[in-house]
């Protein structure tokens, strides 16, 4: 029989026997991969093993796996860190229409993979994820006026995180980290936002100007209130005999010439006779 199947194949042309020959050889490799009883699964992923169309509960750790050749098939499935971003539009407590976008980290459960497989299949992002981000950020956005939304960004986010995984868990899905990359507000509410924040700056800026402009006044009284106490304080001093020793201090020592009388100027001490 084989040397019937190689005369009839040495009777083709050549091109045609160096087609043959390499379908033989790709059929061959099919073959030898489908006999193998040994699978090798990757790092970061899981096999799941399906025998005659039945998922096994036996999940097949990374590195060398023996399998029954022909009856059974593995899928890998990874189980490593997954991102995926999310853009889910929702409407907030004051009825504001807020745009979200979102980025999920997340990773499969490595002792239920198989059960996530037998009863969602390999479309999970597309099918529970995504869907369940929606869920969670209306539910979360819906709590929220759009204001709030701004400054609790950390609570939405927590709130978020929370209903989020719960959902995921069912699936054996566990969520990693979700962070809110922006908010998207409509073009009023934006403006709106942007007026109110210049009013409060305003409003900040006079209050601050009241206030610097009573300290200076208080400042101002405080110094006239001195200067009053020191020229009453000098005034309690000043007395007839300090005013003729000042006058004496700014004599040049020169009399004046009067033309009657001899008395000298500045000159009226008490018990001092003339």
């Amino acid at each position: 029989m084989k040397e019937k199947i190689r005369e009839q194949v040495n009777g083709l042309p050549p091109s045609t026997r160096n087609f043959v020959k390499i379908i033989a050889l790709i059929v061959g490799i099919i073959l030898l991969y489908a006999l193998l009883p040994v699978k090798m699964i990757s790092p970061g992923y899981r096999g799941i093993i399906v025998t005659m169309g039945s998922v096994s509960p036996r999940i097949m750790d990374e590195g060398m796996n023996f399998k029954i050749p022909l009856v059974q098939s593995i899928v890998e499935i990874s189980v490593r860190v997954s991102r995926t971003e999310v853009d889910s539009s929702a409407a907030s407590k004051d009825l504001q229409e807020i745009g979200t976008h979102v980025v999920v980290n997340y990773h499969l459960d490595p002792t239920a993979v198989n059960r996530l497989y037998q009863n969602v299949g390999l479309s999970f992002e597309s099918n529970i994820i995504i869907p369940a981000v929606y869920e969670s950020v209306k539910f979360a956005t819906a709590q929220f006026t759009a204001s709030d939304l701004i400054v609790k960004r950390d609570s939405v986010s927590h709130m978020i995180k929370e209903n989020l995984k719960e959902k995921l868990l069912k699936y054996h899905i566990i969520l990693d980290e979700i962070n809110i990359k922006n908010f998207n507000f409509s073009k009023t509410f934006s403006e709106s936002i942007e007026l109110k924040q210049k009013a409060e700056q305003d409003a900040l800026k006079a209050t601050n100007d009241l206030v610097r402009i009573k300290v200076e006044a208080e400042q101002k009284i405080a110094e006239a209130r001195a200067d009053a106490e020191a020229l009453r304080l000098k005034s309690l001093q000043i007395t007839p005999l300090m005013i003729q020793l000042e006058a004496l201090k700014k004599w040049d020592g020169k009399f004046p010439v009067y033309m009657m009388g001899n008395t000298l100027p500045f000159i009226n001490i008490p018990g001092v006779h003339q």
